[in-house]
C-alpha cells in the first residue's frame, strides 16, 4: 500500500510539473507545440468527409489539451486519496478541490510567461475533473455489476 501511494504521489507531482511547465511556455512556444496536432485534426476532419472550414482547430486542440491534463490529474488524485481515505465523498471532494486549486494556480502562472489568464480556462480545466469523476463512477458501477 505504501508503494502504491508513493508511486501515485510521484505521478501527481510529475504530472503537475508537466502542466505547470506548459503554462510557463511563451505564447509562441505553446502555439508551435500544438500546431502539429492541429494539422492532424484538420486532416482527420477532412478525411472523414467534413469541410471543417468553420472550425477553430487551434481552440479545439488547446482546450482539449487542458481538459485532458486535468482529467488525468484528477484521476491520479482520486486514486491517491482513495488509497488513503475510506470515505468516498471526502475522496471526491479532495480530488475536485485540489484539481480546481491547481487549475487556478496554472492560470496565474501563465501571466508570468506573458500569456493571458482566464477564469473561463479554469472552468475548462475543471471539465476534465468532471470527466474524471464520471469515469470513476462508471468504472465502479461496472465493477459492482460484475461482482453480482
Amino acid at each position: 500500500m505504501k508503494i502504491k501511494t508513493a508511486a501515485l504521489f510521484a505521478a501527481i507531482i510529475g504530472w503537475s510539473g508537466f502542466i505547470f511547465s506548459n503554462s510557463l511556455k511563451s505564447r509562441a512556444e505553446s502555439s508551435h507545440q500544438s500546431s502539429g496536432l492541429e494539422e492532424l485534426l484538420e486532416k482527420l476532419v477532412r478525411w472523414l468527409g467534413f469541410d471543417g472550414s468553420g472550425l477553430n482547430f487551434a481552440l479545439i486542440v488547446r482546450k482539449g489539451a487542458h481538459i485532458f491534463e486535468f482529467f488525468l490529474l484528477c484521476l491520479l488524485l482520486y486514486c491517491f486519496f482513495d488509497a488513503l481515505i475510506k470515505n468516498k465523498k471526502t475522496v471526491n471532494l479532495l480530488s475536485a478541490t485540489v484539481t480546481f486549486a491547481e487549475a487556478a494556480a496554472d492560470e496565474c502562472l501563465q501571466i508570468i510567461s506573458g500569456r493571458d489568464a482566464s477564469v473561463k480556462d479554469v472552468f475548462v480545466d475543471c471539465i476534465g475533473s468532471v470527466f474524471a469523476y464520471l469515469t470513476v463512477k462508471i468504472i465502479l458501477k461496472i465493477r459492482t455489476a460484475k461482482e453480482l
